[in-house]
């Protein structure tokens, strides 16, 4: 098992979520960091795309890697812009 440490808006966006998730073996970790907040999440590689969603202090939810990047999408200081005007 091998577990990173990202920082979501630093060095980790909610997009690289699917890039981990395809080079990660399953039971493999991710601990985000999330900006403004002393909390961190942990996401551990499940089968079919689908991720475990441990926030600190919670209780963990088996989650799609797609719902995954949308709550850490949520958690962003600096979301992407959508291009719309």
């Amino acid at each position: 098992m091998v577990v990173v440490q990202y920082r979501l808006d630093e060095d980790f966006k909610p997009s690289d979520l699917k890039t981990w998730y395809h080079h990660a073996a399953l039971g493999d970790m991710a601990v985000i960091a999330l900006p403004k907040r002393a909390c961190k999440v942990q996401l551990i590689r499940g089968y079919r795309d689908s991720v475990c969603w441990w926030p600190e202090g919670g209780r963990s939810i088996t989650i799609s890697v797609e719902n995954a990047m949308a709550r850490l999408a949520m958690f962003q200081v600096r979301p992407r812009s959508s291009g719309l005007v």
